[in-house]
C-alpha cells in the first residue's frame, strides 16, 4: 500500500501523523483515503480550480521525483508519496 509523507506546517489535518499508509492507484486516490480517515483534509489540499487538481503552492514528490500531473499521477503500491509545500519569495 503506497505510503504519504506530510509535512509538519500540515499535521494539523492528520492528527499530527506524518507517515500514513493509504488505499490509491494515484494520488487522488490516496487524497480520498485521507479524506475518509480524517474529514476535512481534502478541501485544504485539493482544488477544482487548477489543472492538476492540488491547492496552489502544493507540490508532488513520488519516490523523491517531482510530478507536475497533481491528483492523475499513478502510484505503485511501495511508492512513497510527499506532498510539499512550495517555497516562494527572496529579494
Amino acid at each position: 500500500m503506497p505510503r504519504l509523507y506530510v509535512p509538519s506546517a500540515l499535521r494539523e489535518l492528520t492528527d499530527g501523523q506524518s507517515d500514513i499508509e493509504l488505499d490509491g492507484k494515484t494520488v487522488g486516490d490516496m487524497l480520498q483515503s485521507l479524506e475518509s480517515k480524517h474529514p476535512g483534509t481534502s478541501s485544504r489540499l485539493t482544488s477544482s480550480e487548477t489543472a492538476h487538481g492540488l491547492r496552489h503552492g502544493l507540490v508532488v514528490f513520488i519516490d523523491g521525483e517531482q510530478f507536475r500531473t497533481g491528483t492523475r499521477t499513478k502510484v505503485d503500491d511501495n511508492s512513497t508519496v510527499y506532498l510539499v509545500l512550495a517555497q516562494a519569495g527572496g529579494t
